[in-house]
């Protein structure tokens, strides 16, 4: 099965301080994770912090147990391409929020 980004993380606004404590990526590496994923929202001017789709999948990450297809997902993409589909999927909130 393939992992894919926007459909497993979701965007949550956390003001211009930002939130890393409540980002569900906290305890993984670091430069396999945080360092590939973007945390500014140009489009808010706010800084967000992550979390997962599913409610209790954030649960394994914070226990430092990431899911095989996301690992391979992160191993596969350089800086650019994570932070690309991080962008992407920030887009994608905003377009939601704007239909409601």
């Amino acid at each position: 099965m393939d992992w894919v980004f926007d459909e497993n993380m979701k965007p949550v606004q956390a003001g211009k301080w930002g939130n890393c404590t409540a980002c569900c990526l906290r305890n993984l590496n670091r430069d396999m994770f945080c360092r590939k994923m973007r945390c500014y929202d140009e489009m808010s001017g706010n800084n967000v912090y992550w979390t997962t789709v599913v409610e209790g999948n954030a649960r394994e990450l914070l226990m430092g147990q990431p899911p095989a297809e996301m690992v391979n997902w992160f191993n596969s993409r350089s800086i650019e391409q994570g932070r690309a589909a991080a962008t992407e999927c920030m887009k994608r909130a905003h377009e939601n929020e704007i239909q409601k």
